[in-house]
């Protein structure tokens, strides 16, 4: 067997180790009585319906195109059939070669399917914990913890399927492991990384809730408010912009010809176009609320030692940790709509992270929209 070469970005930080077979200097300490945990069972579903969804659209069209040939049909239905069971395997396997564990120093990650990984996580490394639960996640059971560390860019270590409850026993496992390896005193009581029994829902959810002073909470009104006055309503103009371009083209011209009045024709046209500028307009108002009230609704921002709690989402729910450390400028928007009622949004920079995926080296967020 090969041995460990190690792949790491700066002392300290997250560390990629290919093929881990023996113990060295390099390798974290585990040992034959380290526990290793799996993810939820349940991602084999999450992970098929993902890679299936976005073949949807060109399933549909293949299968009405083929103009009432059942026979080709068939054979389209059958290669979705083979490429969901395909699916379906590649993410058992996926599931089953993913395993976690907690060190006395680190948090260890094994995973890989053909190539396989082990990455660790230095407890005092760690810098945000967030928990993701999307609508699919989240009509079965399960969220989505993003560990990252001070190296910053893309989260260090994703675990894509976790019970809920065990979800946020893991983040305070994390937080309290970072404190008692950094020196400071954990802001929880002694805890566990089992998992958490179907009893501990509520109270997971509830310790979440009363976690650190609230600095910020975003009511119903100013919710409403935000949705009428975002720039989410930018759509509208468009949609305007095409009704009054083709407006005149809406209605056969046959139809004006037989009113007795001079210039119907006209007249009716412009009035047509005119009121259906201002129901698309209304729409896609309505829409910018809705949307705008299905990513910020349960606004809150917090704040918990060295570090911000934002949370926001009715639908995809996002927790986002960001540190106070890493804010490199905040910036006060006030958008045309806004300026009126003396609204404004509030953004940061952070060197480094930021939530985001992209592995940049900066990200920005939102403080309070």
């Amino acid at each position: 067997m090969s041995d460990i070469s190690s792949q790491s970005t700066s002392p300290g930080d997250a560390r990629t180790l290919a093929h881990p077979q023996t113990e060295d200097a390099g390798r974290p300490n585990l040992t034959d009585e380290t526990t290793w945990r799996r993810m939820s069972i349940r991602f084999i579903f999450t992970g098929t319906v993902r890679q299936l969804r976005s073949l949807l659209l060109p399933a549909v069209i293949l299968l009405f195109a083929g103009g009432g040939d059942t026979n080709r049909q068939l054979v389209y239905l059958g290669i979705g059939v083979v490429f969901a069971i395909m699916s379906a395997g590649f993410n058992l396997l996926e599931w089953q070669f993913f395993r976690y564990a907690f060190t006395d120093r680190e948090l260890v990650v094994r995973s890989g399917v053909f190539q396989k990984q082990e990455r660790a996580v230095p407890f005092e490394r760690i810098q945000a914990i967030n928990i993701e639960e999307a609508p699919l996640e989240r009509l079965v059971g399960i969220a989505r913890v993003k560990v990252e560390t001070a190296a910053g860019g893309a989260a260090d270590v994703k675990i894509d399927a976790i019970e809920r409850a065990n979800a946020y026993r893991l983040r305070e496992d994390l937080s309290a492991a970072r404190a008692r390896a950094r020196g400071d005193e954990p802001k929880t009581a002694e805890s566990s990384t089992a998992p958490a029994s179907s009893d501990e829902v509520t109270a997971s959810a509830a310790l979440l809730a009363s976690e650190g002073e609230l600095l910020r909470k975003l009511s119903t009104p100013e919710l409403l408010a935000l949705g009428a006055t975002s720039g989410r309503i930018g759509p509208a103009a468009a949609v305007a912009g095409a009704l009054l371009q083709f407006g005149t083209d809406l209605f056969p011209e046959s139809w004006w010809e037989r009113l007795p009045i001079e210039r119907a024709e006209t007249l009716t046209n412009v009035n047509v176009a005119i009121t259906l500028l201002f129901i698309a307009a209304f729409l896609a108002w309505i829409m910018a609320i809705v949307s705008t009230a299905l990513a910020f609704g349960g606004f809150e921002l917090r704040r918990s030692g060295d570090q911000l709690l934002v949370q926001h989402g009715l639908l995809d729910r996002r927790r986002t940790t960001i540190p106070v450390q890493r804010i490199q400028a905040v910036v006060v928007g006030e958008q045309l709509l806004r300026q009126p009622f003396h609204y404004a949004d509030v953004r940061f920079e952070s060197a480094g992270g930021g939530g985001g995926e992209a592995g940049a080296q900066a990200g920005s967020g939102v403080l309070f929209p």
